[in-house]
Formats: C-alpha cells, structure tokens, sequence
C-alpha cells in the first residue's frame, strides 16, 4: 500500500465524488452536504480535485441551489469544462437560461461538452430558434458534435420541419 499521502488525498477525492453522483442521483442532497462539510472538515480544500468539485457542482445544480453551485465553481482554481457544463445544466434545468448563457459565455473557446450542455438547455427550455444558431455557431468555430448534439438538433429540426438544418446536422455525423 502506497503511504504517499497526495495519493490518499487523490483516492479520497475519487470515493468522494463517486458518492456525491450517487446522492445526486438518488436525490440525497442532506447527505452531499454532510460529504461537502466533510471536504472541508477534512481540510482537502476544493482545489486538489476538478472531479470533486464538478460532483458537488452537479449535486446542488440537481436540486436547483444554485447558489451553492456557483459559490463552489468561485473556489475552484482551474475550473474545467466538466463543473461548468454542470453548472449550465443546472441553471438551465431550473429554467434560469440568462444565467447559464453567462456561464458558457465565461469560456473563450468552448468545447462540444459545453456546447452540448448550452444548446440542450435551450431545447428543454423552449428556446428552438436559439439552439438552432448555437448549433450553427459551433460548427462555423470548428466544433464537431457528437451523439449528443445530433439528438438535440434532430428533435428540434423535426419539431421546425427545417430542411436546412438536417443537413448541417449531416455535417456532424
């Protein structure tokens, strides 16, 4: 057994953030906080690991406190595409589509995670016209969609009967 202890904080952090995905998905937010004031408590401090914070991001983005959400996304040095991608999830999952707009527009050369995450918070939140030029948008900067985005689209295209749009969307495949 390795008794480095960064590899201890590192697993530690790794249990951790498997958790708070359970919890989030089991909708145990009493028991994420209990794990985030263990964080703390332990003094493992938010910044040694990105997956930790992204986890405790998508916890609180699950239950609509997005203030705690984003009070987790400040103490987080190098904020990666995954914890943003789930904060604009979480702002667009309690409709708060301004906000997650500002979220992915903090980032300078957004990559199709959070493409992704922008453009299904439009089509959820009834905002077609707008997935529709960010779509157009990611493909003019050299993004390249995924499974994820083709979805998306479709089910706009098909909601617009927009020929058009189909074939930008072949572009993806």
């Amino acid at each position: 057994m390795n008794s480095d202890p960064s590899q201890e904080v590192h697993r530690d952090a790794f249990v951790l953030a498997t958790f708070l995905g359970a919890c989030a998905d089991l909708l145990a937010l009493d028991c994420g906080k209990q794990v985030h004031a263990h964080v703390f408590v332990d003094g493992m401090g938010l910044e040694l690991d990105r997956v930790l914070c992204s986890s405790l991001i998508n916890l609180y983005g699950k239950y609509g406190d997005l203030d705690s959400a984003a009070r987790v996304e400040s103490f987080v040095r190098d904020v990666d595409e995954f914890s943003l991608s789930a904060l604009i999830s979480g702002y667009a999952n309690a409709g708060r589509m301004r906000e997650a707009r500002r979220v992915f527009d903090s980032k300078v050369d957004p990559c199709s995670v959070l493409w992704n995450s922008i453009i299904s918070g439009c089509v959820s939140n009834g905002e077609e016209m707008e997935a529709v030029n960010l779509f157009s948008a990611m493909l003019r900067d050299g993004v390249r969609g995924d499974a994820s985005t083709v979805a998306n689209i479709l089910s706009v295209a098909s909601g617009l009967l927009v020929v058009e749009l189909v074939k930008q969307i072949h572009v993806c495949l």
